[in-house]
């Protein structure tokens, strides 16, 4: 009966976000502050309570071994204002706003890996795609998303707003992406940001549907979760025909995968490392006001 209960809260405040995500004017940065909190408190109470397939994979229900006492303590964790958002949990909203999830990895290096990490059984669903930048930073490629531990809400947030943006921000959101990312690039004249011509900004444009295209091939070659479901079902009647110490084994291999997800790089050990522009940008969101658009509810 509980679970019944938060699904259908879980269900009416995403409907919410969405109807008011389209109606928020405020400055990008407010856009993020006001939301990150809202979004991590549904997707930990979609995690612990949502009947998708990922969550009800993430609380370990196709496990023949009891680990409740594992996710319940990730879960604990990850709930904590700052805490370090992973794959889960980011994952996790995608399934319960019917997204499909894709992640560009930079590594130290620099290069580049880009994941589907889910596909939605809708084919029109969609697409959240962040970066994640050496587990350190979350964001979205040519936007400022602000590094204060919440980096995975506030760039989930950048995207909604993306997805759903007010009428007056349609026109305008394409080409100051495009500006953004081709500024990102580094191309200055003696210090200088070069002008911005039709040609450059045409080649930008282009480069950025080179990148969807290739997200969009990704995402047709990722299995949905009704094909990932069959295989849970098969491995799941597997496992309970092995010898008792192996199922204990794969229940202590998940208990170990959830203590290394939740012990990945936090905002700690990231204001260390940011950079100085990132550093000043949070002490200035820190001051500005948080405007609290008409419409916003507590979830």
């Amino acid at each position: 009966m509980m679970f019944t209960s938060e699904a259908i809260r879980i269900r009416e405040a995403k409907n919410r976000i969405l109807a008011e995500i389209p109606l928020f004017e405020g400055s990008e940065q407010n856009l993020q502050k006001t939301y990150a909190l809202l979004l991590r408190r549904l997707g930990i109470k979609y995690l612990r309570f949502g009947q998708g397939l990922l969550a009800r994979n993430f609380r370990g229900e196709y496990l023949p071994k009891n680990v409740n006492e594992s996710w319940d303590e990730f879960l604990r964790r990850q709930a904590r204002n700052r805490a370090w958002g992973t794959y889960i949990e980011g994952a996790a909203l995608a399934e319960m706003l019917g997204f499909n999830f894709v992640v560009t990895y930079v590594d130290p290096a620099r290069k580049k890996h880009t994941m589907v990490i889910r596909r939605d059984e809708n084919p029109e669903a969609k697409t959240i795609h962040l970066m994640n930048d050496s587990n350190v930073h979350w964001s979205v490629e040519g936007s400022n998303t602000i590094g204060d531990g919440n980096c995975l809400y506030n760039a989930f947030a950048q995207e909604l707003k993306r997805i759903y943006p007010s009428p007056a921000q349609k026109s305008a959101a394409t080409i100051e992406r495009a500006r953004q990312q081709e500024i990102r690039r580094g191309e200055t004249v003696r210090g200088e940001e070069k002008p911005l011509t039709t040609e450059r900004l045409t080649l930008a444009e282009e480069k950025i549907k080179e990148s969807q295209k290739e997200i969009e091939r990704l995402i047709m070659a990722a299995k949905r979760p009704s094909e990932l479901e069959e295989e849970l079902n098969a491995e799941q009647e597997r496992i309970k025909k092995l010898p008792a110490e192996e199922q204990e084994q794969i229940a202590e291999d998940y208990r170990l995968a959830l203590r290394l997800a939740a012990e990945e790089m936090g905002v700690e050990e990231y204001q260390k490392i940011c950079s100085p522009t990132e550093e000043a940008m949070n002490r200035e969101t820190k001051m500005m006001p948080t405007p609290k658009p008409k419409g916003i509810r507590a979830y």
